[in-house]
């Protein structure tokens, strides 16, 4: 276990995704007892601009003010490593980390590191548009040697429905729709499904063949502050 640090996590994108992703450090994190645990601020900016409504070019209203803002709380608290739990703010990695010598991880390299880990060959990808659109999963999956899959425009549809139309507002979703877009990935013989989005995260998804970003940004938190997995 090495020298322990203080997490920062840019939150609010959506809020209910960090509300789980600090739920799972918390749950995650071998403490012994309150003092074992992580000393971590969070910020909440649920303001910041959608994401993938940007990267699509749907609006022209930018995120990358309001993170930025929420970079420099954080280091101004005393964070010592950033986390941001939002699959489609990887767009903007290289802007907000030249600002800062802080280290900010990168969810989409943690979470490709993490499928490869569990042996994956072919990865199909279950994100947004605007995720999908930046190549951000293709590229980090080719560059690990792995191969990989996206839904096409109609199971895109049916997946963009689920986030934005349910899990977003709050409503009740649609399993059936998940499991959908999950054998369509698995007929084009995807071994593995990676949940690129932070709120499928909120799903009770079957663990069995899943690489769930949210959980694998957390055990890469936890490590990445000095501290240990719980077993």
């Amino acid at each position: 276990m090495g020298e322990r640090k203080r997490l920062g996590i840019i939150g609010g994108l959506g809020p209910a995704a960090s509300a789980l992703f600090y739920s799972k450090i918390t749950d995650m994190t071998d403490a012994g007892g309150d003092g074992g645990h992580i000393d971590a601020v969070l910020t909440s900016f649920a303001s910041t601009p959608d994401r993938t409504a940007f990267l699509t070019g749907r609006s022209g209203e930018s995120p990358i003010g309001k993170m930025k803002e929420a970079r420099d709380v954080l280091i101004s608290a005393g964070a010592e490593v950033i986390a941001i739990p939002c699959n489609p703010a990887t767009a903007f990695f290289d802007e907000l980390q030249a600002g800062t010598d802080v280290p900010i991880l990168n969810i989409i390299d943690e979470t490709v590191s993490a499928a490869k880990r569990a042996g994956a060959v072919r990865v199909g990808v279950m994100a947004t548009e605007g995720t999908i659109g930046s190549g951000a999963y293709q590229n980090a999956l080719s560059r690990a040697g792995l191969q990989y899959a996206v839904p096409d425009d109609g199971y895109m549809r049916i997946l963009m429905g689920l986030i934005y139309g349910n899990i977003k507002r709050g409503d009740p979703y649609d399993i059936a729709a998940f499991n959908s877009v999950a054998e369509h990935l698995r007929g084009q013989g995807c071994d593995r499904i990676i949940l690129g989005c932070t709120e499928l995260s909120l799903l009770p998804y079957p663990k069995e063949g899943f690489t769930d970003s949210t959980t694998a940004l957390a055990e890469s938190s936890i490590i990445a502050c000095g501290y240990r997995i719980r077993e």
